[in-house]
């Protein structure tokens, strides 16, 4: 672990990313920075522009943007005066980059796309609108919307044959339950004409 008087500034951050396996070793080191242990010196942490090599790789120069997009996001986000480098057109990738630590399946590409922040994709990099969640900050309102949209997307692939087929299996497997109190089979029942999409989860 850093010690609280060392700065994680994203120059050092680009610099050992070069040298690590693992990427968000340094990124997270500069996100407990930004979020928590610096706070209030975040332009120290954005001021010096990362040293690209001269003739990078593909990789090496795919994170030289990612960096770059960071510090925007950060500022944007912030509120904070954003450094001269990062203004840089230089910064952009000719071709997509769709970011992923896991498999990138044509679901998640298309999500990617259409969520993806705004630093990130007008330099051609794609990834999860929550790249940088916040562990410092309660983001736990902003996991239920998204889980809510994600079973509303899901329910609504189905028919409206297929839809009241599946309250009718959940309406009868929550009647028939004996481990609910007639208050909870009241609450379920009640919720399954308000969030008809509860019947996934009761008949799955």
């Amino acid at each position: 672990m850093k010690p609280r008087d060392h700065y994680q500034t994203i120059a050092l951050t680009y610099s050992e990313i070069l040298q690590e396996d693992h990427v968000w070793v340094p990124l997270g080191n500069f996100m407990n920075d930004w979020y928590e242990y610096h706070k209030d010196e975040r332009q120290k942490l954005i001021a010096d522009p990362i040293q690209v090599p001269e003739h990078p790789t593909q990789e090496q120069w795919q994170w030289a943007v990612f960096c770059a997009a960071s510090v925007e996001y950060f500022c944007t986000k912030y509120h904070e005066p954003a450094p001269e480098w990062i203004k840089n057109a230089e910064y952009t990738l000719e071709d997509p980059w769709f970011y992923t630590a896991g498999t990138l399946s044509e679901e998640l590409k298309q999500e990617f796309l259409a969520q993806a922040p705004e630093p990130f994709r007008k330099r051609n990099v794609f990834c999860s609108k929550r790249i940088y969640a916040n562990k410092w900050e309660n983001d736990l309102e902003e996991r239920l919307q998204e889980a809510e949209d994600q079973a509303q997307a899901h329910w609504n692939r189905y028919s409206e044959a297929e839809k009241q087929a599946l309250r009718f299996a959940a309406e009868r497997s929550i009647r028939a339950n004996p481990d609910y109190s007639s208050e909870v089979k009241d609450m379920l029942l009640t919720f399954l004409q308000t969030t008809p999409e509860l019947a996934l989860s009761l008949t799955n």
